[in-house]
């Protein structure tokens, strides 16, 4: 990129409505570090260039909005003079992804794609058609290279966008240029490393990583329990509104139960003080907060692993707990595997993957599992088929038995 063009493109993040003013800076400032590495605009040049932020040891964040920063200056590349401003579509797919009770990364995932898509189509949102999909998709399979599980990310977020908001069909996407589709097969520990990581964590960080072993819970499955959802006298955790928006019940481990009795006496005495000082305050599911307006200030609602601090909420002023973010737990992780030297890339899901292969290697029955998971469809399960045997009735958490 010449001088020209650099100022070209300085010129279009800040004239774009769609990067937040505090931001630009830094968007320019990580394109210019990028733009030194000499690469070309492919996914792998991409995780290159974020795998040598990795080492820097940078901030989650900050490697997001590198990516970010990237992925919008590859779109101006492909036409310097794409500056659409969608504000009022990115309201009316946040309101129909409430409506439809979505989760906040979901809501996250396809902000983001249909703002690349728009700016890609270099039109109205109104004015997007079929074509411009076609169009856009193939972009990604080709010349982004993208992985097929990237590709259907983005074909859901444009279905949404069309079908919920723009009330249009999509046709015509037979001819679309698939990206290759790769199953990798999970990174799954044994037993004893599953001890031995567990071993390395303390607090309300055990807590939770025995909850996401013992129970095959997603981690933000895990962040989002409340008190009521732990069932001490039948043994069982009751998941709310997990992925695709369903409920399901899982076993509680008998190992778990005196650590998390007293975890929620510690959190008993620290709402009873925070009621004292005018705190106590979570913010509720769906309507509950208009329909029972006292709900959130109830025992039996507090967040199971609230986070250490506080927010006021600007609709009405009050001050509310939200629940531990998730990257403070996958720090925890992370830090907790490198003590151990496992040679194995692990992750706060790589507990629950753990779950469900050492459940088949128990013999407990594939459907039993995808229960317990919660996926939508066996095919998701079977992933984990490395040994299947016959079903036994009285099933207990992997986690009791180390």
């Amino acid at each position: 990129m010449n001088n020209e063009q650099i100022m070209a493109f300085t010129d279009y993040v800040r004239a774009n409505n769609n990067i937040k003013d505090q931001h630009k800076n830094y968007y320019l400032l990580w394109v210019k570090k990028y733009l030194k590495y000499k690469l070309d605009n492919t996914d792998a040049s991409l995780e290159e260039y974020l795998e040598s932020l990795r080492k820097q040891k940078l901030e989650k964040w900050q490697i997001t909005q590198a990516m970010d920063a990237i992925n919008f200056y590859w779109l101006f590349t492909d036409s310097p003079d794409r500056k659409p401003d969608y504000t009022d579509i990115h309201t009316a797919i946040h309101n129909v992804i409430e409506l439809k009770h979505y989760s906040t990364k979901t809501d996250k995932t396809y902000q983001n794609w249909i703002k690349q898509f728009l700016q890609f189509a270099a039109k109205e949102p109104s004015q997007v058609e079929s074509e411009d999909v076609h169009r856009f998709l193939t972009y990604l399979a080709v010349k982004r290279k993208v992985a097929a599980k990237t590709q259907n990310q983005a074909f859901n977020a444009l279905l949404f966008l069309f079908r919920h908001v723009l009330k249009k069909e999509l046709s015509g996407l037979e001819t679309t240029i698939r990206a290759k589709e790769k199953r990798n097969i999970p990174a799954v520990l044994s037993p004893d490393e599953v001890g031995l990581l567990l071993e390395h964590l303390t607090g309300t960080y055990s807590i939770i990583a025995r909850l996401l072993y013992g129970c095959g819970l997603r981690l933000m499955e895990c962040l989002t329990l409340r008190i009521k959802d732990i069932d001490f006298k039948q043994k069982i955790v009751t998941v709310h509104s997990g992925k695709g928006d369903k409920d399901r019940i899982v076993v509680l481990p008998d190992k778990l139960i005196p650590d998390l009795t007293d975890h929620i006496s510690d959190l008993k005495n620290s709402y009873e003080h925070n009621k004292k000082i005018g705190h106590g305050l979570v913010k509720l599911p769906d309507a509950l907060s208009s329909k029972y307006p006292s709900a959130s200030s109830e025992w039996i609602w507090q967040w199971l692993f609230p986070a250490p601090s506080y927010y006021i909420d600007k609709s009405d002023g009050k001050v509310y707990q939200h629940h531990l973010h998730e990257s403070s737990v996958q720090k925890s992780i992370n830090k907790a595997a490198s003590e151990t030297g496992i040679p194995k890339k692990i992750s706060a899901h790589t507990l629950r993957h753990s779950f469900a292969t050492h459940l088949l290697e128990s013999g407990v029955n594939i459907r039993t599992i995808q229960e317990l998971l919660g996926h939508k469809y066996l095919d998701t399960t079977m992933i984990y088929t490395h040994v299947v045997a016959s079903f036994k009735k009285n099933i207990r958490s992997p986690l009791d038995f180390l």
